[in-house]
């Protein structure tokens, strides 16, 4: 049966406060030399909803202002400034949180179960292999189709990141991160704005920042576990309501990769019938097999490159039939990827 008040987040749902970077977008443009009526075209939106604090916009409302915004000159300085303006005050009352975290690792964990409230359209999983963190990056609601619509978002998501921990944890904290993109560096003129150095790669099969693992433990200036936990917990329940329907998808498909379930056993699992799941997913531009595929390609291409595994040992662990298999599936992903 269908549940009447689904939990998820559509692309359509209004949850996505101005202060998650709208209004901080909006003003950077304006203040560019765009006027605001064009930097708002097609979001249906008014300057004056930006200036309401109970206003909520969608993400597809929020998409486009980001694709506007690549439209201007200096594009990639505005996610640069976009960046380094959204935290914290894109957390509002969870804050905190982020300000008393122990350590960098668990700032980091605050930020990941926070990306609905400061880089609304995307999602962020953290994976761990031969002593590095990996955080990788998702399209939360199939709206990043557009190569330099993705790269804007990226960077101002790296930026808020890079810039926070700075903050919380000093400069040399962020020295050797490395920052994967999958478009190409020429997209957002990269040599004029990008402030994260050199240790940045492009054209890559996924979109991802990289920390060594030790560096998880540096404790932080502000740390107070209570109010952390506090703040987490509260925090993880209002997730719960805002997570979009195409990361559980992703989600339940990573997290049984060796043996991908069933679409049928998806939707029994979101207690909803098949064609719904099917129909929602199809409104966010994308499609259960879709969503399968991207999660193997970035999965294989991250053992690969991450973990040093063979191409054949990564047809075992993703239980293709054999390594054959595997590589036309690679040739697939390169294709329509």
């Amino acid at each position: 049966m269908d549940m009447d008040a689904p939990k998820w987040k559509t692309l359509n749902s209004p949850f996505v406060s101005p202060c998650s970077g709208a209004a901080q977008l909006h003003d950077l443009l304006c203040a560019n030399g765009e006027h605001s009526d064009i930097v708002l075209r097609k979001t249906k939106l008014f300057h004056s909803d930006l200036l309401k604090l109970d206003k909520q916009i969608s993400p597809k409302q929020y998409a486009q202002l980001c694709f506007n915004a690549t439209l201007s000159s200096g594009c990639a300085e505005l996610a640069i400034k976009l960046g380094r303006q959204v935290l914290p005050s894109a957390l509002g009352p969870w804050a905190s949180g982020l300000i008393h975290a122990p350590d960098l690792g668990r700032a980091l964990d605050f930020l990941i179960s926070t990306t609905y409230r400061w880089s609304p359209l995307i999602d962020i999983q953290r994976r761990i292999e031969n002593g590095k963190a990996h955080y990788l990056v998702y399209d939360a609601y199939g709206l990043l189709d557009d190569s330099l619509l993705k790269q804007f978002v990226m960077l101002s998501t790296f930026e808020a990141v890079r810039q926070s921990c700075e903050w919380l944890a000093g400069k040399n904290v962020c020295a050797h991160w490395q920052y994967t993109f999958e478009g190409s560096r020429e997209k957002l003129q990269w040599e004029a704005f990008s402030s994260l150095g050199e240790l940045a790669l492009f054209n890559q099969p996924y979109s991802a920042f990289s920390i060594s693992e030790m560096l998880l433990a540096t404790p932080l200036n502000q740390s107070c576990s209570s109010i952390y936990h506090a703040t987490q917990k509260k925090v993880l329940h209002e997730k719960s309501n805002s997570t979009g329907i195409v990361e559980i998808v992703r989600v339940k498909v990573n997290d049984s990769i060796q043996n991908i379930p069933s679409m049928e056993d998806i939707a029994r699992s979101m207690s909803i019938s098949t064609a719904t799941l099917k129909r929602n997913l199809k409104q966010h531009n994308t499609s259960y097999q879709s969503i399968v595929d991207d999660c193997r390609a970035k999965t294989t291409y991250f053992l690969l490159n991450n973990k040093n595994m063979s191409e054949k040992e990564v047809a075992q662990h993703l239980n293709f039939y054999d390594v054959s298999n595997l590589r036309r599936a690679m040739k697939k992903w390169l294709v329509f990827g």
